[in-house]
C-alpha cells in the first residue's frame, strides 16, 4: 500500500498500522470481546464488553469469565467448546449469562484459542453479540403462533 508520498510502506510502518487498526476494531466494536490468558484469567475486555455485562474494565481484568455463569450450560456444552478447540481452534455457539445486575442475557459468542510454540492453549479469544431481545421475540412469536393454531383447530371442523 503505497503512502501519500508514493513512496512504499515499510514494514515496520504497516505493522504499527496493523497494531492501530487492531486497537481500534477491539475498542470500538459492538462485540463484546474478552481475551484471557491459558488459565482463563481475563487479561483485557472492550467498551461493548462493559455494555453489555455491566463489569467496567478494572473489575472484569484478573477474573475468571465464569463470573458471567448463570450454571444453566450442560456439561455437554463445555464438552463440546473443549472439543473444538482441540479439533480446530475455535467454538461457536449460544451462552446465556448474567449481567453484574444479575439480569440474564443470551449472546451468541464465537472463542478461539492461540497456541504457544508448545502446542499448548495460550489464549482465549471471545467475542459476542447480546441476543437477549431477538430470543425474547422469538419466544414470544412461538406463544402466539401455537395460540393461533390452537384456535384454528378448534374453529376448523
Amino acid at each position: 500500500m503505497p503512502a501519500a508520498t508514493g513512496l512504499p510502506i515499510t514494514d515496520r510502518r504497516r505493522a504499527t498500522y496493523q497494531m492501530l487498526l487492531a486497537a481500534i476494531i477491539f475498542d470500538e466494536s459492538a462485540e463484546a470481546i474478552m481475551i484471557t490468558d491459558k488459565r482463563n484469567n481475563i487479561l483485557s475486555v472492550n467498551r461493548a464488553f462493559t455494555e453489555i455485562t455491566g463489569y467496567p474494565y478494572e473489575e472484569a481484568i484478573g477474573r475468571n469469565p465464569g463470573m458471567l455463569d448463570l450454571g444453566w450450560q450442560s456439561a455437554a456444552i463445555y464438552h463440546a467448546m473443549r472439543t473444538s478447540f482441540r479439533k480446530i481452534g475455535r467454538w461457536r455457539g449460544e451462552i446465556w449469562g448474567r449481567r453484574k445486575d444479575l439480569k440474564v442475557f443470551c449472546g451468541l459468542c464465537s472463542i478461539v484459542v492461540t497456541l504457544d510454540d508448545q502446542g499448548e492453549v495460550a489464549q482465549h479469544c471471545g467475542r459476542f453479540s447480546d441476543i437477549t431481545m431477538q430470543r425474547q421475540a422469538a419466544a414470544e412469536f412461538l406463544e402466539v403462533d401455537t395460540a393461533l393454531e390452537g384456535r384454528m383447530a378448534r374453529r376448523t371442523p
